[in-house]
């Protein structure tokens, strides 16, 4: 599956691990600042739009997707439109993404006509971050240990297999990243869990549940749904001004809802270290 060599004690599990790798859309930083796809800056909004507003005043602006700069990295492969314009706005203060209030604390925008986009000023009490162009590289992604997916392979999860993937998937990572240094963002393949796979998380708060309450039989009944909700961009926030914490925002969506443009009914999980 790579040109890296398997280390020995993982090779009795070759068949199944040659099965990991997902595709997916590095963004690298990129050598200029005229490129759409960035964060930081302004947004570029249909004409009329106004600022999203959360629990606690205007909520800042994180950064937006070009889906046409992507499509030329094979984005339309992963199911991700090929025109279009993708904004997030994020609440700078502490949350999760675990609770259905916190639907309240960012706002996903898909604004299909990227030639009549006009960029929206902020408002007043908002600081404009700095512009980080991001150039987009197809690639492809291994699980964490603490996906659900390699959840499922127990031999995997004892001492020396689990040090011995850890370090297999940090190589075969900078190896995709044909050695750019930078950042950990990206679009589909898996998302990097801090501590537990979110997806349940993402299915129980835009479910109107609590995840924190996840034994209830409520929330039992709606877990199959989990496997459902899967990676769409996935955004380091260390040094990303005005949250500067070491960990990530990670924007889920169904596969249905991505299929129907649908970014509005999207989940975002605050995860951090």
């Amino acid at each position: 599956m790579t040109s890296l060599a398997l280390p020995a004690i993982l090779e009795s599990l070759r068949n199944s691990l040659e099965k990991l790798p997902a595709p997916c859309i590095l963004l690298l930083p990129a050598e200029t600042n005229t490129r759409l796809t960035r964060l930081g800056g302004l947004p570029l909004l249909a004409p009329g739009s106004t600022w999203p507003n959360g629990a606690d005043g205007p909520l800042p602006f994180v950064g937006q997707i070009d889906f046409a700069e992507v499509a030329a990295s094979r984005g339309v492969e992963l199911g991700l439109p090929d025109h279009g314009l993708l904004a997030l706005f994020c609440a700078a203060e502490f949350w999760t993404g675990g609770h259905p209030d916190d639907r309240l604390r960012f706002r996903v925008i898909y604004t299909p006509d990227t030639k009549h986009a006009v960029e929206l000023a902020a408002p007043e009490e908002l600081e404009v971050a700095e512009i980080e162009s991001l150039a987009p590289l197809s690639a492809l992604a291994l699980p964490d240990l603490d996906d659900r997916l390699v959840e499922a392979y127990e031999s995997l999860q004892e001492g020396a297999r689990r040090d011995a993937y850890v370090d297999f998937r940090d190589a075969f990572k900078e190896q995709q990243r044909a050695g750019s240094d930078g950042n950990d963002h990206c679009l589909r393949g898996y998302a990097s869990w801090i501590g537990d796979d979110g997806r349940l998380d993402a299915q129980l708060a835009a479910s109107g549940l609590d995840a924190s309450h996840s034994d209830s039989p409520e929330a039992r009944a709606l877990a199959a749904g989990a496997s459902a909700w899967n990676l769409l961009w996935q955004i380091e926030t260390i040094g990303l001004q005005p949250f500067d914490e070491i960990g990530y925002f990670l924007l889920l969506i169904r596969d249905e809802d991505l299929a129907a443009r649908a970014f509005d009914r999207a989940w975002v999980l605050h995860q951090t270290y």
